[in-house]
């Protein structure tokens, strides 16, 4: 074996990785240009997947990146033939993209690996409006069959293999650069958690599934030295797999890795293994192959081997002599971090490509570089975290959530607006903003650490609408992750990482519950600033005991909204309201709430019908929620609808989600009925009159502000009252319209003032003092990793368990052929009997059937007709069956009296679940005397019974009754309670006066029948 002749002062030259990496923690490393990227990929195993280490160089960069991992959006995925492991063509649907290009509007696009590209139509659409597109395999050569077929989509393309350059340009190719694995500098700085435990000699993190060379290599080193495996398939005992923090704490715990550089294919190449176990300062152990020399120096930065002889030999020598070992340790990772951060990588890569767009223009078609214009960001790069009531399909959320995005980007052009809401799809795929997971304190903490601001709100978030249906203050605590408590948490993380935090634009109330007051006071004391959308809000939060932050009222920030284009309003009604332009068109927009009185749909209707009658109305029913069942307010608009008489002047509006459309209809309308406050809020905004219904006190909160209070109604208002209102408005449509628009005017101020507090925060944040490197807390709950631990160790019983599962199949096999066998033996002992004069094989096609339930005919099972005279089936014929219910079926059997007989039979009960014994059973009675009973849950094969008894007339019965024993659940327990009887023979006991059971049977009927 060859060692190193290496001395003293050569370790003292390296620092050691411990410091090595301390030093780079203070390093600053920013992109030449910095651009906006979506950024396409499925992250399988979470944070130390690569596609997430990848994507997170480029934010280290300072990139503004949108990630959509398809791993939570799989909707965007089309795969109609299920390719895996990096196989394609797998398409994105640029369908459900567009909101996010739209909104996003980056520069390039990314598809990372998982065989993603998109069809041939959409990647024309994309490069026609200016996308630079991008695509990225690290699983060639393996893939190379598949990928070679939508390469040529790309504008530029990138493969972790080198020798897989040379494939693609025998192809025609060219627009393939060399991309090798590596690793990033958050991966490099993360702190670990030391785990004395899974310490080990020698470690090696993958999956062996389906790998036999590396079980056999593994378990032979592990006779020589203490060896851990994690991954699946490991036949070494004790091998769970690792991800998150986990991954540090197994890398960081073993001295030398083994690498193994082969793919299932058969192919050798550089794996991203071999970066991350440098990055955990382990010593890289792999066979020799030339492509590992580009990176690593054998023998001086990393240990080669021939075989598993060869590296014992490699390892006894470098466990013997400590400090040679350690040497390699600190000159691999020091050149890992000179030369294979993902960092560099992606410089290197953006280089290439703003070289061949500026200056060298050979890998594209020439009119294709016409269409690109790829320009650095200029301006400062923010994130922002908005928290509330989004992506539930709610027009006043939305739109509040559009009004703060407007401003912030109108100020910060390059801000990444990330939404803490309800349905991240809905978020994402329609309205194409970031969305987080919001109800996962765990993932969401490493989202607010990294963010300049969170802003709680806008919208009526702050009151104990289900506080009072909860646990209280106690649900802060526990996962809850709706109403008061639930939404504080978010906040909370904020404040203990120094993230600036903004109480935006609130609407406040109903809040009575003095322990929910208490809990806004505590909330209050985490925030920077409160503002609140109205004056009730302000006088609500201020009242409560003990409240000594300042509450600053500003307004809706919808406010903020610009003008919409009225000719698509006019668009509307003309393709689809049979109207002229001097028709009054009133909007209606209601909402299911749960004070509405047993009448209130009754009542609109014949409302709205006074007023088709009155003013010659056209009515608009228009949804401000449209989800589904009680959130969509077309079902109580339908509702209304249907109960009106004149439906021929009522017309609805279906909300795609078109906002642009949506603004110019209820700005376009002449009044408008509504029971959302948005309703009231955007048509004011436009001198719209409307009126009101004043079910929460943030509707009279926005009519006292515009001076409307005398047109709310109460839900149970009074049908004449309502329509000398519209009336009022009619006839005062000028002036109301005017001081509308004054008031909204006013309020329009104070909701910019709003905006003037988050870009005051945003430069506080940007200011506040943060850790470059990014540590590696779990995702997860600790109930939840002790869980998952059970988890694993079941599955490593299930492992253990496999051979005797096949035992078991082999068996039952076995037993189905006997059984077979039984069943010919059967048939031809039938025969026999049926030919022995002491045997008799009774007919069951005779049997008598009786039920106490009225559906006689459901009693009887079917079967063959040929098994007709020898097997009977019944069944109880009621789906709940209550308590006595019975079927039952009764044979004669012609006998002699006082003989002595045993009746043979086999019954079968096929439903098997022991856990719910206790409700029915079936019972054998000869001659109405109760012989057996069984549950029809315990036993589910066949049960042969045998019965002896003396005959007390020249008739015996025999009867198979099946039973409730007690009231059973609403369930199919009728199909559940079937009972087979089959094979049913009687037979003559010979020398029966000898036996001293048949002498006391006779001597009992003898004793009941004087006349004998």
């Amino acid at each position: 074996m060859t060692v190193l002749d290496l001395k003293t002062e050569d370790k003292n030259m390296m620092t050691s990785v411990v410091e090595q990496r301390s030093e780079l923690r203070n390093k600053q490393m920013v992109a030449k240009e910095r651009y906006r990227i979506l950024y396409i990929g499925r992250a399988v195993f979470g944070e130390t997947d690569i596609v997430n280490r990848m994507r997170q160089a480029l934010e280290n960069l300072g990139h503004v990146v949108f990630n959509l991992n398809t791993k939570e959006f799989k909707k965007v995925v089309h795969n109609p033939q299920n390719l895996v492991g990096g196989h394609g063509p797998i398409e994105i649907k640029l369908g459900h993209l567009k909101p996010i290009l739209s909104r996003f509007k980056p520069q390039i696009i990314i598809c990372n690996a998982g065989g993603y590209t998109f069809s041939e139509a959409d990647t024309k659409w994309l490069k026609a409006n200016g996308f630079i597109l991008i695509g990225i395999t690290l699983s060639d050569p393996d893939v190379f069959e598949g990928t070679q077929k939508f390469v040529h989509r790309f504008d530029y393309h990138v493969t972790n293999a080198h020798e897989a350059i040379d494939m693609y340009k025998t192809l025609g190719i060219d627009n393939t650069f060399h991309f090798p694995f590596a690793i990033d500098r958050s991966f490099v700085e993360a702190d670990a958690m030391e785990r004395r435990d899974w310490n080990a000699d020698v470690i090696c993190i993958g999956n062996a599934a389906n790998r036999p060379d590396r079980n056999e290599f593994m378990s032979e080193l592990n006779h020589d030295f203490n060896v851990k495996v994690y991954g699946t398939g490991w036949d070494i005992p004790g091998s769970f797999s690792v991800g998150g923090e986990d991954f540090f704490s197994a890398a960081r715990a073993g001295n030398f890795h083994v690498n193994f550089p082969g793919t299932r294919a058969g192919f050798t190449n550089v794996k991203v293994g071999v970066f991350e176990s440098i990055a955990n300062g382990g010593i890289i152990c792999t066979e020799y192959f030339k492509e590992m020399e580009h990176f690593f120096e054998y023998d001086k930065e990393i240990i080669g081997y021939k075989d598993v002889k060869d590296l014992k030999e490699k390892i006894k020598y470098y466990l013997d002599h400590p400090e040679e070992a350690e040497l390699i340790r600190r000159r691999a990772f020091d050149r890992l971090v000179k030369e294979h951060l993902w960092e560099a990588r992606w410089e290197q890569l953006f280089s290439k490509v703003r070289t061949d767009l500026r200056e060298l223009k050979q890998l594209l078609p020439l009119e294709r570089y016409n269409g690109i214009n790829l320009e650095p960001l200029t301006s400062e790069s923010v994130k922002i975290i908005v928290q509330g009531y989004y992506g539930a399909k709610n027009v006043g959320d939305d739109l509040i959530l559009e009004a703060i995005y407007n401003k912030i980007i109108a100020k910060y052009p390059e801000a990444m607006i990330m939404v803490a809401g309800f349905s991240r799809e809905n978020i994402t795929l329609l309205q194409g903003f970031y969305s987080l997971p919001r109800t996962n304190a765990y993932e969401m903490e490493k989202y607010i650490k990294d963010a300049d601001l969170v802003i709680y709100g806008g919208g009526g978030l702050l009151n104990d609408y289900t506080f009072n249906n909860s646990a209280g203050i106690a649900d802060y605590f526990d996962s809850y992750s709706h109403g008061l408590t639930g939404m504080g948490i978010i906040p909370t993380i904020a404040n203990i990482h120094n993230v600036p935090v903004m109480y935006f634009a609130l609407g406040v109330g109903p809040l009575e519950n003095p322990e929910a007051r208490k809990f806004v006071r505590f909330m209050t004391e985490q925030i920077d600033i409160i503002t609140v959308r109205d004056s009730h809000s302000k006088q609500l939060l201020e009242s409560i005991d003990g409240m000594n932050k300042e509450v600053i009222q500003t307004a809706d920030p919808t406010l903020t909204l610009p003008r919409p284009n009225w000719e698509l309003a006019k668009k509307y009604f003309k393709q689809n309201m049979n109207i002229s332009d001097s028709d009054l068109i009133i909007s209606v927009s209601l909402r299911e709430w749960k004070s509405n009185p047993a009448n209130f749909t009754e009542n609109i209707a014949k409302y709205l019908d006074e007023l088709i009658i009155t003013t010659n109305a056209t009515i608009l029913f228009i949804p401000f929620q449209f989800a589904i069942g009680r959130s969509n307010d077309n079902n109580i608009h339908l509702e209304v609808y249907n109960l009106m008489k004149y439906k021929e002047n009522a017309y609805f509006y279906e909300m795609t989600g078109n906002y642009d459309e949506f603004l110019s209809i209820i700005s376009a309308v002449d009044l408008g009925i509504n029971m959302r406050l948005h309703g009231s809020i955007l048509q004011n905004l436009h001198g719209v009159p409307t009126i009101g219904f004043n079910y929460d006190d943030k509707v009279k909160g926005h009519f006292d502000t515009i001076g409307m209070v005398n047109f709310l109604l109460n839900l149970d208002f009074n049908i004449s009252e309502a329509v000398s209102k519209v009336l009022y408005l009619e006839e005062h449509y000028v002036e109301v319209k005017n001081m509308i628009l004054n008031n909204v005017n006013k309020n329009s101020s104070k909701a910019n003032e709003s905006f003037e507090f988050v870009y005051e925060l945003i430069q506080k944040g940007l200011k506040r003092d943060r850790s470059i490197y990014k540590s590696y807390p779990r995702s997860y709950s600790l109930r939840e990793k002790k869980s998952n631990e059970l988890t694993q160790e079941l599955k490593n019983y299930k492992r253990e368990s496999l051979k005797y599962k096949k035992e078991t199949i082999r068996l039952r096999k076995e037993i189905a052929e006997i059984k077979k066998e039984q069943k010919k033996y059967r048939r031809e002992t039938m025969i026999v009997k049926e030919k022995n004069d002491d045997i008799s094989c009774v007919n069951l096609s005779d049997a008598k059937v009786q039920t106490n339930s009225s559906m006689l005919e459901n009693v009887l099972l079917p079967v063959k007709v040929r098994d007709k005279h020898r097997l009977l089936g019944i069944r109880l014929p009621n789906k709940t069956p209550k308590k006595g219910d019975y079927s039952s079926v009764i044979f004669e059997i012609p006998v002699k009296k006082l003989e002595y007989y045993q009746i043979s039979t086999t019954l079968n009960a096929p439903y098997e679940r022991p856990k719910n014994k206790g409700r029915i059973r079936y019972e054998i009675f000869i001659n109405n005397k109760k012989v057996y009973k069984e549950d029809i849950a315990i036993k589910g094969d066949d049960n042969e019974l045998s019965f002896n008894f003396v005959a007390n007339s020249n008739n015996a019965t025999l009867e198979l009754k099946v039973i409730a024993i007690q009231d059973c659940e609403e369930w199919s327990w009728g199909n559940k309670s079937k009972v087979y009887i089959s094979d049913v023979n009687i037979k003559k006991q010979k020398n029966s006066k000898y036996n001293s059971t048949f002498q006391k049977a006779v001597h009992k009927i003898k004793k009941l029948s004087p006349k004998m």
